[in-house]
């Protein structure tokens, strides 16, 4: 039997035309910089995912008012 959270990820990939295993790493990804578990990346999980994603080294960091653009086109692109 499937639990929720597999049939869930199976109404996604058909949904989108994706093979599951694709949307079981997204998933599996999104769940990793989902800190809290609360089903949403904040803000400052936000960060640690751009920084993963653009490969920016420890030591440094993006500008805020580039990460504070990236954030605002992703919320806006939610609904």
């Amino acid at each position: 039997l499937l639990t929720a959270e597999q049939k869930r990820i199976r109404q996604i990939a058909r949904k989108h035309g994706l093979p599951i295993v694709e949307v079981e790493e997204y998933k599996k990804a999104f769940d990793h910089f989902d800190e809290d578990g609360s089903g949403e990346i904040e803000y400052e999980e936000f960060v640690d995912l751009l920084n993963t994603l653009i490969n920016v080294p420890k030591h440094l960091e993006l500008p805020s008012s580039r990460v504070r653009q990236f954030w605002t086109e992703t919320v806006s692109d939610k609904g």
